[in-house]
């Protein structure tokens, strides 16, 4: 019997994705002033209005919503907007910021896997889904594709993670591309031309079925077209098809009190860990808190290896690091200004780096832990 699996991915132009990146610009920019901040910033966007909302305690004085917005929709490729801007921000309630003094900030559930499919240790279709939107957004950025705008979805079904069975690309575009047939064809050719190995590897050529803008032309995009919400993408955040995804979403909160968030990249940096030095083929990692508690109330190491085993991964794991919210954000320096790259290029599978002010990214896609 065959097995096949479907993931999508959008690009940084959705309406959902720009919700998350404004959010994490908010966070970014409290961070920036007060390493101590603690946000919860939900965003709503239509048309050119943005509505910030949610809970944020912090010591910065100089906080320009309307600029950290505005910078935000630049960076996306909104860059005529001229947003309106509504904020209903508040601070954090006292109970709940007096709970996060000693532990977690929230009760809740995380997830995390890891799976040698891959050279980023990330399943097959989300994978490939992502590299269609990266494919999308280096055309765009670098390659003269200058009627390609921001708002994109894909989507990529593979069967037994070694053929894949039908790529979608879905596109906003401008109106000055009005040829759907040459449309496809830019597309098609983009996608031949792409550096991605899987692509040649997992039998694409000849075998696959491409659903190029399967609806037609697109003119008509972004958050004109449809209403943006913070939080709606969990599954693109995560590992599509293949693992769990927790109760909460990640962009908008800090990582220091927010364990949705800290929690979410510890079981990544957990799980891909364990792959990474070839303790187990797959592994998926669950993790669970209490408000108030630093400790988790649940760890869990699953690797298809038997329970035996996969208790002595999560002993190994116990021995190399602590479990609490204080912990993650120590270790991966959630104290710092980094997520408005996260909610834009994707949470996971994509190696640690330094930005530009110099501050560490994606310090949980490390392989240091073993």
């Amino acid at each position: 019997m065959t097995n096949e699996l479907t993931s999508e991915c959008v690009g940084p132009g959705h309406p959902d994705k720009v919700a998350d990146q404004i959010s994490d610009a908010v966070l970014d920019e409290c961070l920036r002033q007060d390493p101590e901040s603690r946000v919860a910033c939900e965003t709503l966007i239509k048309n050119n209005t943005v509505i910030l909302a949610g809970e944020i305690t912090t010591q910065a004085k100089q906080l320009n919503y309307y600029k950290t917005v505005n910078d935000a929709l630049v960076k996306i490729g909104y860059d005529n907007f001229c947003p309106n801007v509504v904020n209903l921000l508040t601070e954090q309630s006292r109970e709940i910021s007096k709970a996060a003094d000693v532990g977690a900030g929230d009760q809740g559930l995380m997830w995390g896997y890891a799976t040698d499919e891959t050279p980023t240790l990330m399943p097959t279709s989300m994978y490939l889904a992502r590299e269609l939107v990266n494919m999308l957004v280096w055309n765009r950025e670098n390659d003269g594709c200058d009627f390609l705008l921001p708002d994109c979805k894909t989507q990529a079904t593979v069967r037994d993670n070694s053929v894949i069975t039908r790529l979608v690309i879905s596109t906003n575009h401008r109106p000055e591309m009005n040829d759907l047939a040459e449309l496809r064809a830019r597309l098609r050719l983009m996608i031949e031309e792409w550096p991605c190995e899987a692509l040649h590897e997992l039998n694409y050529f000849g075998l696959t079925q491409l659903d190029l803008n399967p609806s037609g032309l697109w003119f008509f995009g972004g958050p004109a077209a449809d209403t943006g919400v913070c939080g709606r993408k969990i599954v693109v955040d995560a590992y599509g098809a293949d693992c769990q995804v927790g109760g909460g979403a990640l962009s908008g909160k800090d990582g220091t009190t927010k364990v949705d968030r800290s929690g979410a990249y510890a079981a990544r940096y957990i799980a891909k860990n364990i792959v990474a030095h070839k303790l187990a083929r797959k592994a998926k990692v669950q993790l669970a808190y209490v408000i108030g508690q630093p400790d988790p109330v649940s760890f869990c190491v699953t690797t298809g290896q038997g329970s035996t085993r996969d208790k002595e991964l999560q002993k190994m794991v116990v021995n190399k690091m602590g479990l609490t919210p204080k912990d993650f954000a120590e270790r991966f320096g959630l104290n710092k200004p980094i997520f408005f790259e996260t909610a834009n290029r994707g949470h996971f599978g994509i190696d640690p780096c330094v930005n530009s002010v110099g501050n560490r990214v994606y310090g949980w896609e490390a392989t240091d832990l073993f």
